[in-house]
């Protein structure tokens, strides 16, 4: 599906009025500040909305709690542990600090890079410019990301692996905290037990204690295989979801154009005059905060519906990937292992199982995830465009 490439509203004699869609609009159109701002601050919402789930994920898939332990019942085990006293927000806090600053950086030069290169790739196909696009700029992020997301996955890992009186846990049928994967005092297969308890998980002080163990290659673990699978992963979540919201707002067209509201064939091309799926009297009869959802131009149930397709699709392929880093990342300090050495650990202790733990949790996470960023992307887009 082609588009105009628009270099600037002034520059090309676009008329101030110009009236742009969530598919034609273009880097140009937006004011870049005022872009990236709005990412800062839905970045913000964002992390504190989903980090519970990448709390509980995290010790999924370093196999500190049980594939089968529900969500909510690992969050309260790990508020009623000796640590956090009983307090749930004390027991969502590690972590959280790392990841909100990881993410507002990262998904600043992501999504400020996508928009850009987006347009500005000379490359005469729009799927390969959105693709490379994509992938170039996740690349750039996560480069900046890595090193916090290091941290907060070791502050995330520490914080399960707190000592309590494990008999009692099990009495409870708590919290089940899985075998650690290297034998310990010549135990068959490692004993299920808690490690040994971690004094500070403050920001700093995990920083300082990987840098000391393994200097600046510490900090950017898992940097690699998040170039070649990660990267790839973000790249085909764009491309999916960019795809995706074309063919369902040209789905919405023609449903428009069956009932003679709209006669254009693409969304680029909509006709302004009515750019609603109702007639102007029915319209007018749904309250103002409903309007958007029956848009032809900025539609947020076109892009929920386009975000959790490719979520769900990406994040089923990808979830090997997924497990592979977060152990790399756990294991930033002395003891880091090679990605052979991990993969191998994981498959001995699991099977090809392994490599789908926490899979559940993971599609779920990453579908909600998904509805964020797109909701974050089309949201700073439309509130920063010149033409709004």
């Amino acid at each position: 599906m082609a588009r105009p490439t628009v270099s600037s509203p002034t520059e090309c004699g676009v008329p101030a009025t110009r009236t742009t869609s969530s598919v034609d609009r273009r880097f140009s159109d937006l004011d870049g500040i005022l872009y990236l701002s709005w990412i800062f601050v839905f970045s913000i919402l964002r992390a504190v909305v989903f980090h519970p789930f990448v709390l509980v994920l995290t010790a999924k898939q370093t196999g500190l709690v049980h594939e089968s332990v529900p969500t909510l019942r690992a969050l309260s085990e790990l508020a009623r542990s000796a640590q956090f006293g009983g307090s749930y927000l004390r027991a969502l806090s590690p972590g959280l600090a790392a990841s909100i600053l990881g993410l507002c950086v990262s998904e600043c030069v992501n999504m400020g890079l996508l928009e850009y290169l987006r347009q500005m790739l000379p490359m005469p196909q729009e799927s390969l410019r959105d693709g490379v696009g994509a992938y170039m700029s996740d690349a750039a992020s996560h480069f900046f990301d890595i090193p916090v997301q290091v941290v907060a996955t070791l502050q995330m890992a520490k914080a399960f692996r707190t000592p309590v009186d494990a008999a009692v846990e099990h009495q409870k049928g708590g919290v089940n905290v899985v075998h650690h994967h290297h034998h310990h005092h010549g135990e068959p297969g490692g004993a299920a037990k808690w490690a040994a308890p971690v004094p500070k998980m403050d920001f700093f002080t995990v920083g300082r204690s990987v840098f000391k163990e393994r200097g600046v290659r510490g900090l950017w673990a898992g940097y690699g295989t998040t170039l070649v699978m990660g990267s790839s992963w973000g790249g085909l979540w764009w491309l999916g979801y960019l795809r995706s919201k074309e063919v369902f707002y040209a789905g919405a067209l023609r449903v428009a154009s069956s009932s003679s509201r709209v006669s254009s064939s693409s969304p680029g091309d909509v006709n302004h005059s009515s750019t609603s799926l109702l007639s102007d009297v029915k319209l007018a009869a749904v309250p103002g905060f409903l309007r958007p959802c029956f848009s032809l131009t900025d539609n947020p149930l076109i892009h929920v519906a386009a975000s959790v397709v490719t979520s769900a699709t990406t994040t089923a392929m990808f979830n090997p990937f997924s497990v592979i880093r977060t152990r790399l990342q756990c294991a930033a300090g002395a003891s880091a292992l090679s990605l052979r050495q991990v993969v191998r650990d994981v498959y001995r202790d699991h099977g090809m199982w392994g490599f789908w733990l926490g899979t559940r949790l993971n599609v779920g996470t990453n579908v909600v995830d998904g509805i964020l960023i797109a909701q974050t992307y089309e949201s700073a887009r439309l509130l920063s465009d010149h033409h709004s």
